[in-house]
């Protein structure tokens, strides 16, 4: 089975996405990117790494959360398709896959057509460990984000992404009619975004002004920024399979 990892980058280069795209070369057959406009040599970078097919996005007069995510995401999706993968794997830069082997014996033996992982929102992360968050909407929960590109030729429709302007999702809405028939992969997906401490403020700020409480609560947005008192969170050793990135994850984390 043809697996292949589909993401969207913006400025990416001096946080997550090297470790990232080390990380997908394991276990991916090729990694398809979409490029919002990168001003920091992502787009060159990403040119000169085996297995990954890089392309532009037509127009980036607006930041992607200022933009159409709906539509950035909708590219991305028709631009992989054209690959022809038999499996796509939406994720994004800052994220790692806990066991590829799990989740690559689930494609070749499961025989079901969508795979679920559970999203873990890393809050900290060191030389030893990383901090889960576990509260409020925060906690770890099943994310349909692997899925068999058979599906796409069902009724003869095109496949879709929610055409929202934020929190659109990443797989196609005719996924979720399969979600009855889902299973865990055995896999979870650890989510670095909000890890490096000295840029929540800054992310928080640009999630608040696209949102607006339009697509999350305001609650929600607000805890972003509790202290560390007033939050939750569990702590788990390093997955083995992340070993051989774990050392620039946690220098971008810090």
């Amino acid at each position: 089975m043809n697996l292949v990892a589909s993401l969207i980058v913006k400025n990416e280069i001096g946080r997550y996405l090297q470790p990232c795209i080390a990380h997908l070369q394991q276990f991916c057959d090729q990694i398809i990117v979409v490029d919002d406009g990168s001003m920091d040599g992502t787009g060159e970078w990403l040119q000169d790494q085996e297995r990954v097919d890089v392309v532009p996005l037509p127009d980036v007069s607006e930041g992607f959360f200022a933009g159409h995510e709906g539509r950035r995401r909708q590219y991305l999706l028709d631009f992989t398709l054209n690959h022809h993968p038999d499996w796509v794997l939406a994720i994004d830069a800052d994220e790692f896959i806990t066991d590829p082997v799990a989740l690559c014996d689930y494609i070749e033996n499961s025989g079901r057509e969508v795979g679920l992982l559970d999203m873990e929102e890393v809050w900290k992360a060191d030389d030893t460990q990383l901090s889960i968050r576990m509260d409020g909407g925060w906690r770890p929960h099943a994310c349909p984000i692997l899925w068999k590109t058979s599906l796409s030729g069902r009724r003869g429709q095109r496949l879709r992404i929610a055409d929202k302007a934020l929190a659109c999702g990443r797989e196609p809405e005719a996924i979720r009619r399969y979600l009855g028939k889902a299973r865990p992969t055995g896999s979870s997906i650890l989510h670095l975004g909000w890890a490096k401490q000295s840029g929540r403020q800054a992310r928080y700020e640009r999630y608040v002004t696209a949102d607006g409480g339009q697509f999350h609560r305001n609650s929600h947005l607000d805890s972003i920024m509790w202290p560390d008192e007033k939050i939750r969170l569990e702590e788990k050793l390093w997955p083995p399979l992340l070993e051989r990135v774990r050392r620039q994850i946690v220098e971008a984390a810090s």
